[in-house]
């Protein structure tokens, strides 16, 4: 306010005085208007620095305008990423592993068969001798109890002959443990051989007593053993006077087992139980040494 404004207002004041009223000193006055002009400094200075501190936060919100609405929001300079897709699961490239089988690559050859020193043996046609539940005559009840998961047979007979002499047999299971099982149970029907031979209506000619079992050398993780069985008749043919000398070997590789039957029909059966034989008495090996090895040797292919 200058000083011209500031005696104008005291003419104004001395007007009124003149009327009643009293006027203010004119040292208050000018306190007064001093105080004014210092709050309305003070009120655009603190709008000024309310804009600065919204400005300096980030903060887009604009102060509402005279028609008192407030402005449309600002969206983000940054765009947003799309949530990721998760990967589709990739194909499997490995094949399954084939389970392991027995077949003709697994089975004896003829050229495995022993001889008994005459004319080699011949593959028999299929289903000439005895069905593979009743491969041995010491198998009780079949096959069942081996709990084999596959099998593949194959027998041979001499030349000229219509029943087959050698009958083989190999059998897959699920693994070792389960093939040593079978063994076992195998082990347990030449123990009981005696007495299922009668119970199948058979005649024992040898007093009955423990089997003869023979080891055989396999390679180191397999094992190879044979037994012969108390001679025998069948049932209706004791006239014969004729005696069924039957040997069952057994053959375990891994998890596969070959069973080698090998049945010879006469008087007498002229074999030695002794590795190599016995040549000094005129008398072969075994033809089971040869059929256990043989069926090590398969089994591992």
């Amino acid at each position: 306010m200058t000083g011209h404004d500031l005696d104008q207002l005291l003419r104004g004041l001395s007007a009124d005085a003149e009327h009643g009223a009293t006027p203010l000193d004119p040292v208050r006055v000018r306190r007064l208007g001093a105080r004014r002009r210092h709050r309305r400094h003070a009120a655009t200075a603190a709008a000024a620095a309310v804009v600065v501190a919204l400005a300096g936060g980030g903060l887009l919100t604009q102060l509402p305008g005279r028609d008192d609405t407030a402005p449309p929001p600002v969206a983000s300079a940054v765009p947003s990423r799309p949530a990721a897709s998760p990967a589709p699961d990739a194909p499997s490239t490995v094949p399954p592993t084939p389970a392991r089988t027995v077949g003709t690559a697994t089975l004896l050859r003829a050229a495995d068969v022993p001889t008994r020193g005459g004319p080699a043996l011949e593959i028999a046609p299929t289903g000439t001798g005895r069905v593979p539940d009743e491969l041995s005559a010491c198998i009780p009840d079949g096959l069942a109890p081996l709990r084999a998961s596959g099998q593949a047979a194959r027998d041979f007979r001499h030349p000229g002959q219509e029943q087959p002499a050698v009958q083989t047999l190999a059998l897959q299971f699920a693994d070792p443990g389960a093939a040593q099982r079978a063994e076992r149970v195998v082990r347990g029907w030449v123990d009981d051989c005696a007495a299922t031979l009668e119970d199948h209506g058979n005649t024992l000619l040898d007093a009955p007593g423990d089997p003869v079992r023979v080891e055989v050398t396999t390679p180191a993780g397999t094992s190879g053993e044979f037994a012969v069985v108390p001679v025998y008749t069948q049932q209706g043919g004791e006239s014969s006077q004729e005696g069924f000398f039957e040997s069952l070997g057994v053959t375990r590789v891994d998890d596969r087992l070959m069973l080698t039957v090998e049945v010879v029909v006469g008087m007498d059966d002229n074999v030695s139980l002794q590795p190599g034989g016995d040549p000094a008495g005129g008398q072969p090996e075994h033809p089971q040494f040869g059929l256990v090895r043989a069926a090590a040797e398969r089994l591992a292919g």
